[in-house]
């Protein structure tokens, strides 16, 4: 980074990132399902696999567009 970068990587920054997931999941998975339930769309894509057929998926449509 930068001199003038006030952003720093730390311990505490490295343990925030390294606890996220395990920390976070349920809420966030929690945040999708109420959305889900109003209406709202939610792709849900858990593995690399899923991302690439979705994002090939994606590029094909717009090719049609």
């Amino acid at each position: 980074m930068g001199e003038d970068c006030p952003e720093k990587i730390d311990v505490e920054f490295l343990r925030y990132i390294w606890r996220f997931r395990k920390r976070e999941q349920d809420r966030i998975e929690k945040r999708l399902v109420e959305a889900k339930t109003v209406g709202k769309q939610v792709i849900w894509l858990k593995t690399r696999q899923e991302v690439k057929s979705y994002l090939a998926l994606l590029e094909s449509n717009s090719a049609i567009m």
